[in-house]
């Protein structure tokens, strides 16, 4: 009697990487996916992040630049608007609405003025696609911002905290971010601007962080801080900064003008037209204001939740 031994079946190395190969060519083709949806993912953590700062008391402007279709009356015209959804601030007399961002520009000529706006990029923010964000075209285009009683910090003895993010499309010429200022030559209530490097000013403090290096085309996450009675401080993707001069307790030193994004408001001319200069040219995708000095640990917890 003969026993038949059934024979062991091995692949071949060139099964094997055959095998691979179909593997390796799956994987690439489901990399993009992957990556899309983890995006998306960090989009949507970011979106639900921001809705919480909605009902923080303590945040007076919250404009995360997703309502690109709002729009308010301004003089009885309606004009596009940065909607604040800050709607939770507790602060006495807050109307979130009096804080909503007028899209607005020099030019004078009704014909041409809506092209000189700041412009809606939709799906051109940090997640692109998917975030909206805000071009300012570095000549005439900025944002104004009406409401003056909760944002008008006295220094010397109100915290306060405005975070933003911002992309430079060129980082040579002084550039406003954000501005409670008369001009960019003397004293200013509160501003933020690029000239070389990061500089602000609050009060008669002075505030210059060289470190790291602005770049364009770069998405970053910049923060101011005021402590009353202590200083200033400036973060850079959620990381303080410690170059440049060190800033001098801040005294009381209030603007008339109101607050202004990606311009210096540079108070009225004797005409009784405004004045502006240190156009920022460039995006933006969030801004946001408390009247509280935020921590280390809460702005590095921002710049986490938001980054892309």
């Amino acid at each position: 009697m003969r026993l038949c031994l059934k024979q062991k079946s091995y692949f071949t190395l060139v099964e094997m990487f055959l095998v691979i190969s179909i593997i390796g060519v799956l994987i690439g083709m489901m990399m993009p996916a992957f990556a899309k949806a983890q995006t998306r993912a960090k989009y949507v953590r970011w979106l639900a992040f921001n809705a919480q700062n909605n009902r923080d008391p303590d945040a007076v402007i919250n404009y995360n630049f997703e309502a690109i279709d709002f729009q308010t009356k301004v003089n009885g015209v309606y004009t596009p608007t940065l909607y604040n959804g800050a709607l939770g601030c507790n602060a006495p007399g807050y109307d979130s609405a009096n804080y909503n961002g007028i899209l607005s520009t020099t030019v004078a000529n009704p014909r041409t003025a809506a092209l000189n706006l700041p412009q809606w990029v939709p799906g051109g923010g940090r997640w692109l696609n998917l975030k909206n964000a805000l071009s300012f075209n570095g000549g005439n285009s900025y944002v104004d911002i009406p409401g003056m009683k909760c944002i008008d910090f006295d220094p010397s003895t109100q915290d306060f905290t405005i975070l933003m993010w911002v992309n430079f499309n060129a980082v040579r010429t002084v550039q406003c971010l954000f501005g409670k200022n008369n001009t960019l030559t003397g004293n200013s209530q509160y501003d933020l601007y690029l000239n070389g490097s990061l500089r602000s000013r609050v009060g008669n403090s002075s505030l210059t962080e060289t470190i790291p290096a602005i770049q364009p085309s770069t998405w970053y996450n910049i923060a101011l801080v005021n402590k009353a009675k202590v200083g200033v401080k400036m973060y850079v993707n959620g990381t303080l900064m410690t170059g440049g001069t060190a800033p001098a307790l801040p005294l009381k030193y209030l603007a008339t003008q109101d607050l202004v994004l990606g311009a210096s408001n540079n108070g009225i001319n004797a005409r009784g037209v405004a004045r502006f200069s240190n156009w920022f040219s460039g995006f933006m995708d969030e801004f946001v204001l408390y009247n509280k000095a935020l921590s280390d640990i809460e702005i590095m917890g921002h710049y986490r939740m938001g980054m892309p």
